[in-house]
């Protein structure tokens, strides 16, 4: 059964004379358990595919179902925290001022869930990070201290699918992190997008890779259209 089903998926930004479409026809689908990864040339539109299956680009049209249920650009908190995404740059992506607590605190405190701290510190072990690192901010932390405290932060709410935007940094650590973190928070899918040059290292981590290209490939196809590469 298909965890992540995408059929036709079109994203545009604009309107009148500002409107532009830049992602057309995308279609895949992702079975749960399957690392995915998605390979184009940088601007093809990978992050923004990701960005609307994580429910934060609401100008999209199509079919997108998540763990069976079909979903829209405007999506409740329930469906919001079924998938998590763990951005490109984990230093940018953090608030300069916000401890790491704070930072694991605010998804907890938007989905209303309990016992705040422990959660906190229990996925602070669980990505290797003593629970301590909750005072610290950004500045204080390691390149890859930064990129745990991402994944945490993904993870704290246990959805069933992780989104990884350009994640070859640290890549194998990543991966074992996630995969050690499996049962405890059960991830059910793996979604990644990689760049050209980054398709041999996906491949031989074990990711089912989809090419997008960023011209038509033929008559039917657009901007976007995804195909097979293996």
């Amino acid at each position: 059964m298909s965890i992540i089903s995408v059929n036709d998926l079109a994203v545009s930004f604009g309107s009148g004379n500002d409107f532009k479409q830049v992602v057309k026809s995308v279609a895949f689908e992702v079975a749960s358990g399957e690392t995915f990864g998605l390979v184009g040339e940088s601007g093809c539109g990978k992050s923004t595919v990701l960005g609307a299956l994580a429910g934060r680009i609401k100008g999209w049209s199509g079919s997108v179902s998540i763990d069976g249920e079909v979903v829209g650009p405007k999506r409740s908190l329930s469906q919001l925290a079924k998938q998590q995404m763990v951005f490109q740059d984990p230093f940018g992506s953090l608030h300069p001022r916000h401890t790491i607590g704070r930072t694991l605190l605010e998804p907890l405190e938007i989905h209303g869930l309990d016992i705040r701290q422990e959660r906190v510190e229990q996925v602070l072990r669980d990505v290797g990070l003593p629970p301590g690192f909750r005072h610290r901010f950004p500045h204080q932390l390691s390149g890859g201290q930064r990129q745990r405290v991402a994944i945490a932060r993904a993870l704290i709410l246990k959805p069933r699918i992780l989104l990884r935007d350009e994640p070859t940094s640290a890549l194998d650590e990543l991966r074992s992190i996630i995969v050690q973190r499996d049962p405890v928070g059960h991830s059910e899918a793996l979604l990644e997008n990689f760049s050209p040059h980054e398709s041999d290292r996906s491949e031989s981590s074990g990711s089912l890779l989809r090419e997008m290209a960023a011209e038509p490939l033929d008559s039917s196809g657009g901007r976007g259209a995804v195909r097979a590469v293996r």
